[in-house]
């Protein structure tokens, strides 16, 4: 895994400052949000977004959903406690709506914007799983240097999105710790 990192690092590095990358290294998906990123006008090296909005006025999920999703967000963390990470639901513009996991990881990872009502959308936070999820309606994973802003480098995020019964996305489900703890298989805690 270590070396997959530095790899990444490597390429990141390459298309940040030359604007260039070797067709076919990144998987297309990623490769088109990092090019969103760039006509964006999203500095890698910047800080993440904050624009916080209040949590009455956040979101459009509705009680009955997260009602739905805490006991899936709280089984989710029971399968990775231990691991460092926090498990996050946002709405579909990628807004948190509701978070669990270690309080420590979440009280470190809160200069990053990771709190409820923060928005995690490719346009504040630049290429994380949360928002690649969303666009491509396909889970997504994220190591390191797969995100656009160096800031989000020592970071995972895994994310699935979540559809109604029509299959209209209502949101993601999230997993988010530092990248030493990813492991592939986090993605297959979301079939459960």
């Amino acid at each position: 895994m270590q070396s997959t990192v530095q790899d990444y690092w490597s390429i990141w590095k390459q298309y940040v400052l030359q604007g260039v990358v070797q067709e076919d290294i990144l998987p297309p998906a990623l490769m088109q949000s990092w090019r969103r990123c760039v006509s964006l006008g999203l500095d890698p090296y910047g800080e993440p977004g904050f624009e916080e909005i209040t949590h009455a006025t956040s979101t459009s999920v509705s009680q009955q959903l997260l009602s739905l999703v805490r006991p899936a967000m709280e089984d989710l963390h029971q399968f990775v406690e231990g691991s460092e990470c926090v498990v996050v639901f946002a709405d579909a513009e990628a807004l948190l709506v509701d978070m669990v996991g270690d309080p420590a990881t979440q009280k470190e990872l809160e200069h990053l914007g990771l709190s409820v009502g923060a928005s995690w959308s490719e346009e504040r936070q630049g290429a994380n799983a949360l928002a690649l999820a969303l666009h491509e309606s396909f889970p997504m994973q994220l190591n390191g240097a797969m995100h656009y802003r160096a800031a989000l480098h020592p970071l995972y995020t895994s994310a699935a999105p979540v559809h109604d019964l029509l299959g209209q996305t209502v949101g993601v489900l999230a997993v988010i710790g530092r990248h030493e703890h990813s492991h592939p298989h986090t993605l297959g805690y979301y079939r459960r």
